[in-house]
């Protein structure tokens, strides 16, 4: 059987948190090893529990998920980073680079 995916869950909202994880336990090839409350804790979770992905919402109050991304993305190995948010008008809140980045992908 292949390893589960390590998924690290980001979002500054603790309900947000426990229904994703309460979501993503349920799959069996899904292992959420870690949250983070804020984009300024990502660099220090990704170190400590070497996800394979991270879920990453993009409004949190010290450093949004744009930022948290650029950070995670420049560490060597990074993980892959899915963008979770419910704020209209997503593709507004991303700098060019990224918009450029995802036309690439």
């Amino acid at each position: 059987m292949p390893r589960p995916h390590r998924v690290l869950i980001v979002d500054d909202d603790a309900l947000v948190r426990t229904g994703l994880r309460l979501i993503l336990d349920s799959a069996a090839d899904v292992e959420v090893v870690g949250e983070a409350a804020d984009g300024d804790e990502v660099v220090q979770a990704v170190q400590t529990h070497a996800p394979d992905v991270v879920l990453m919402d993009l409004r949190m109050s010290r450093m949004d998920g744009s930022a948290a991304t650029a950070v995670t993305r420049a560490l060597p190995n990074p993980p892959h980073v899915i963008v979770l948010t419910t704020w209209p008008g997503t593709p507004a809140a991303l700098s060019g680079d990224e918009q450029q980045t995802r036309r690439q992908r």
